[in-house]
């Protein structure tokens, strides 16, 4: 054995961040093929909304897939997105669903044996102030996919802009006459 060497034993460490990558990422590719199979199948009210989930999910897909293969090659350059992608998407996500998941306990149930049991007069008025919210956080997203996705929205419009010179020289696209 005097020309081989054994081989390197990966770390523990590194073991189990490209686990915890590929677990994610397989996660994430059973999310999106759900989404697809609905986008394909349902009546959508945002088809673009719709889409633009599917494709961002798609997208976190094979990068999650893709910085745990790097990883499990040992590829220098895998080591800071692995990092990065996995402090964005899983921690954080999850302190914000316990801390939503403690203030709706702390405030919700006090606030609701309020409501039922105590209020009197100012029922109508508490209530109101409970489900007003609902209301208006609701069409703030869309209003904003809209503005994006709509004809004359940035996405459509640039991809129109990349694809004029490619249209010109194919002969498709002629500028429009006032």
């Amino acid at each position: 054995m005097s020309g081989s060497q054994a081989p390197e034993r990966t770390p523990a460490t590194l073991r189990w961040a490209v686990r915890l990558l590929l677990v994610e990422g397989a996660g994430l590719a059973a999310v999106t093929l759900w989404l697809i199979y609905l986008d394909l199948t349902s009546d959508a009210a945002s088809v673009p909304g719709a889409v633009s989930v599917t494709v961002y999910l798609a997208l976190m897909t094979v990068c999650f897939l893709g910085v745990g293969l790097a990883l499990q090659r040992r590829r220098r350059w895998a080591r800071g997105p692995g990092i990065v992608v996995s402090m964005l998407q899983m921690p954080i996500p999850l302190w914000y669903a316990l801390l939503t998941t403690a203030f709706a306990l702390l405030l919700g149930y006090p606030l609701a044996y309020a409501i039922a049991l105590k209020a009197g007069r100012w029922k109508n008025v508490l209530l109101i102030c409970v489900i007003a919210p609902f209301f208006t956080s609701f069409p703030d997203p869309h209003a904003g996919l809209k503005v994006i996705l709509s004809d004359n929205g940035t996405v459509v419009s640039g991809a129109q802009r990349a694809a004029r010179p490619a249209a010109r020289r194919a002969g498709c696209w002629r500028r429009r006459r006032p």
